[in-house]
């Protein structure tokens, strides 16, 4: 059910943040000059939970880079592939929806597996990070 409700609210999210960006002139930004926020997905998820207006700020406008260890892999309701890592609720997993092009590199990974995750957007969707326009980067 909550997969569910993730899937439909990242899909209209993405549509809003997509046709923002047109409205403000950045459709296809690149982002060689943003700067990269790493972290955990353990340390994302508490970050959030402590507060989510000072973990927005502090995160800002750059990209997000995300470690942890692979809770599930599955696929939303439009078929996108969608990578959950541990994040310290069992019921709430940092959850990020990969770019297409990720799709057959996500049927490769595994439950358990310790990867590397970088996303242009993240925000807190019913108490979980949530990261859109991932890619895998190890």
């Amino acid at each position: 059910m909550a997969l569910v409700a993730w899937s439909f609210f990242s899909s209209v999210y993405k549509g809003y943040t997509d046709r923002a960006a047109q409205v403000a002139g950045i459709s296809g930004a690149s982002s060689e000059n943003r700067s990269v926020y790493k972290t955990t997905a353990s340390a994302l998820y508490k970050d959030y939970e402590t507060n989510e207006v000072a973990t927005d700020r502090k995160i800002g406008g750059a990209i997000v880079e995300v470690s942890g260890t692979i809770a599930s892999i599955d696929k939303d309701f439009a078929d996108n592939a969608v990578i959950n890592l541990v994040a310290g609720n069992e019921f709430l997993p940092a959850s990020f929806l990969l770019v297409d092009t990720q799709k057959a590199i996500a049927g490769t990974l595994a439950k358990g597996q310790t990867i590397v995750i970088r996303c242009q957007k993240m925000i807190r969707i019913i108490g979980s990070p949530h990261g859109t326009d991932c890619l895998i980067v190890n």
